[in-house]
């Protein structure tokens, strides 16, 4: 009786720990956390991640065997696609730039969270890349640091946009109609700089991130195709 009190006890004390290092929009049941796999990064995109700028020398490739346990373990990291509208450049540029300005100012709202790089369409336009050194194709980058309450831990956030045709959305449907347009793909991506396993933080972190932004597009007129 003795030791199942003491398990009991453990059990609790592990769980309170959790509970002060995760933000309270991104809680997870206790199911959740045990279902999660022992690895500390994922991302929306696993066939090419985003890539860090400030922190790459933190973060290398999310290791090739980790990807079908993220696929399995958090089904529901789907990218964010946004309808950038068949009118040209100039209507492009105005998805990006609102996307971008409500994904940069949702950022600096979150709590514990502070952004460290900002890159745009007009950066990439001016002779800086968008990609940094990685020379990504991307229309806009942000990089934040998100620090937990207690412990201080911090994990390392990675937004990117870019643009592509409709048909090369393969793994979401469309909406109908838009079928010939011009999609804004909009990945994530979210690693601790320590443990091996994260108990799930990352994901939810990315989950609660993208579902944000989703609310706040919408409230912009802007169309969103999947999420």
């Amino acid at each position: 009786m003795r030791g199942l009190r003491a398990g009991f006890a453990l059990a609790l004390t592990g769980w309170a720990a959790f509970a002060l290092l995760v933000p309270s929009r991104t809680k997870m049941g206790l199911l959740d956390v045990a279902k999660a796999p022992i690895l500390n990064d994922v991302a929306t995109d696993l066939n090419d991640p985003p890539t860090y700028i400030v922190s790459a020398a933190r973060h290398g490739p999310i290791p090739e065997s980790w990807k079908p346990r993220i696929r399995n373990a958090y089904p529901y990291l789907q990218p964010l696609l946004v309808a950038a509208g068949q009118g040209g450049d100039q209507q492009q540029k105005e998805v990006v730039a609102i996307v971008m300005d409500a994904a940069t100012s949702l950022a600096r709202s979150t709590p514990r969270w502070e952004v460290v790089h900002v890159q745009t369409h007009e950066d990439a336009a001016a002779g800086s890349p968008a990609g940094g050194v990685s020379g990504d194709t991307a229309v806009g980058l942000l990089e934040a640091v998100s620090t937990t309450k207690m412990m201080r831990f911090k994990d390392d956030i990675m937004v990117r946009l870019r643009l592509q045709q409709q048909q090369q959305q393969q793994d979401k449907e469309a909406a109908p109609g838009s079928d010939s347009g011009v999609v804004l793909r909009v990945d994530v991506r979210s690693a601790s700089r320590v443990g091996k396993g994260d108990l799930g933080t990352n994901a939810a972190r990315i989950k609660g991130f993208l579902g944000q932004l989703k609310e706040e597009l919408q409230k912009h007129g802007i169309q969103i195709l999947s999420s």
